[in-house]
């Protein structure tokens, strides 16, 4: 039940492409506005005057998936020759919303920047090692 698509993986086969890129990003869209909330609300900055980590909080996850999203679109542009590819992207910014994810109220904006630049870069650049691994 669990695993690959069915024939994903076949011996002396392509790999299946994967699946329609419209609602590959619909689906980044809401896990980057669940990203917002949890980061912010993970800072208990609701109450008081803590509302300012909670707004930091969501600043620089955002400064963080423009800096994933920019390094994926110049990643994917490479790697195709000046073509882009939606999976690349997407995968790209869901790994700068992860990098940035533990301590996203304690950078500044140009850390915020690089940390999703760096974690876009780890992530489609190992996508192909997944690849001929399985």
């Amino acid at each position: 039940m669990l695993g690959p698509r069915l024939g994903r993986y076949d011996k002396g086969k392509e790999p299946l492409p994967l699946g329609n890129p419209v609602n590959a990003v619909m689906g980044l869209f809401v896990l980057w506005w669940g990203w917002l909330a949890f980061n912010s609300g993970s800072t208990y900055g609701l109450s008081g005057s803590k509302w300012h980590y909670a707004a930091r909080a969501a600043v620089m996850t955002m400064m963080s998936t423009f800096g994933g999203g920019t390094m994926s679109v110049v990643y994917t542009m490479i790697k195709l020759k000046g073509k882009i590819d939606a999976f690349d992207i997407i995968n790209g910014i869901l790994g700068s919303l992860v990098s940035i994810t533990a301590g996203c109220f304690l950078y500044q904006g140009w850390e915020a920047l690089l940390i999703g630049a760096v974690g876009a870069l780890l992530v489609c650049g190992s996508m192909p090692l997944f690849d001929k691994v399985v």
